[in-house]
């Protein structure tokens, strides 16, 4: 699928500054996709390799587009790397056990090291620091909730649904430092898409792209149920499917696969890093 994507993604950032707003949320949310596919996706392929040999290898990505906040996605987002920042970066710094004024500038300088980690070009610092400016603000976000007294209504399904779709289009976002060359661009773009009403115009020839992307949603909602409840599915397949049927579906599987990945394609986009 990131394959598939990569060539409209390309051809939207080739020259970002000629995309408006509304073109410019299409790019960062084809992106967002892109970049989750391609690196889920070798991913998984290693922890299925590993498997083969009887290694379990640790799960990197558990559906990141659905967290409600930066620190529910930053546990389910590439997710070694961020156990790594945690462990040697983030509690070498301080954590959180010298205060809260400590703790939020560790996260910034840990988050901010990320990014650099990525490349050395500011996109990639700006990128981190935006990382570490959300986490920041989900901390004082769920600290005033608390003092309001309003603790409780996190855990409704209002909130829980309005904090995805909020935090996806942060994400998103934040996505547009990470793609774009230069920082001045990108930071023409994200004032574009944060510009109202034209950020909200979005023309013909791009409403197309948003039926695909509701279309990757709802996989990516599928994909959380089948892993929440991978045992029962695990189970069930086994108990009510013989292993001829199974083979059969196996091989049909990868039959369509070939047929469809059957043109020429790109590499990894986390090979660079």
């Amino acid at each position: 699928m990131s394959d598939h994507l990569a060539p409209y993604c390309d051809s939207f950032f080739a020259h970002p500054e000629w995309l408006n707003g509304a073109e410019g949320w299409t790019a960062a949310v084809l992106y967002a996709f892109q970049i989750y596919f391609d690196f889920s996706g070798y991913s998984d392929m290693a922890v299925g390799i590993g498997y083969l040999f009887g290694l379990e290898l640790a799960v990197n990505f558990r559906t990141p587009y659905l967290s409600g906040s930066a620190t529910d996605f930053w546990r389910r987002w590439h997710i070694t790397l961020s156990s790594w920042i945690k462990d040697y970066i983030y509690i070498s710094l301080g954590g959180s056990r010298h205060g809260k004024l400590r703790q939020y500038a560790s996260l910034f300088m840990a988050m901010t090291l990320s990014g650099l980690w990525h490349g050395s070009s500011w996109t990639f610092v700006a990128w981190g620091m935006y990382q570490g400016g959300l986490l920041i603000g989900h901390k004082f976000w769920v600290t005033a909730l608390d003092k309001l007294g309003l603790a409780t209504y996190r855990k409704s399904w209002l909130y829980t649904t309005v904090s995805v779709i909020v935090f996806f289009a942060l994400t998103c976002l934040g996505w547009v430092l990470f793609r774009v060359e230069r920082l001045t661009d990108a930071l023409v773009l994200m004032k574009k898409m944060l510009t109202f009403p034209e950020a909200f115009i979005f023309p013909t020839w791009v409403q197309s792209f948003w039926i695909v992307i509701l279309l990757m949603m709802l996989l990516h909602v599928i994909e959380h149920l089948v892993m929440n409840n991978m045992k029962q599915v695990s189970m069930k397949w086994h108990r009510f499917f013989p292993a001829p049927v199974r083979g059969a579906v196996y091989t049909l599987f990868l039959v369509v696969l070939i047929l469809f990945y059957k043109h020429e394609q790109s590499s990894f986009i986390y090979f660079q890093f």
